[in-house]
């Protein structure tokens, strides 16, 4: 009867385990991804607004690094504490004449942290596209860049 009862829980928290396992980074990057994505598209819409009364001024967009982002977005009268961010931000105008506002996933998120949790990161890049040809009062095209066609675990590497 014990034993039974031993063999029934094994399968029972082997089967979870395995499920867990499989299904478990795909979860785990969507919670996480969704809680980071909402933070950025707030950031990046700010930093738009700052840039638009920059141009007003101006007539041309502040361009910045992911390094130089803390010192020179204050200039647009956007306040921002970057460092409590998962993305790093840069402003740069493109080949086409387009300035172009991009959030990419920091490495130092991706990386391990733990020694017992795997983080299951997934590198986003979101960015927002402004127009040469509207100047300040173009809304722009914004959106999330897909990296890859492939979804991540290894059940999606099963099933696809």
């Amino acid at each position: 009867m014990l034993a039974r009862l031993i063999t029934s829980l094994n399968w029972t928290i082997g089967s979870v385990a395995l499920a867990l396992a499989l299904g478990g980074p795909y979860i785990m990057d969507s919670l996480a991804g969704r809680a980071s994505e909402t933070g950025v598209l707030q950031i990046v819409r700010q930093i738009v607004d700052g840039e638009r009364g920059y141009w007003a001024l101006h007539k041309r967009y502040l361009e910045f690094t992911s390094f130089d982002a803390g010192q020179l977005l204050p200039r647009l009268n956007v306040n921002l504490d970057l460092d409590l961010s998962d993305y790093s931000f840069e402003g740069f105008y493109d080949a086409g004449g387009s300035f172009v506002i991009r959030a990419v996933s920091k490495p130092e998120v991706l990386r391990q942290t733990s020694n017992t949790m795997p983080v299951f990161g997934t590198a986003r890049i979101y960015q927002h596209i402004i127009p040469p040809s509207a100047g300040g009062d173009a809304e722009g095209t914004s959106g999330w860049v897909r990296l890859s066609s492939s979804k991540p675990g290894i059940l999606a590497k099963i099933l696809d």
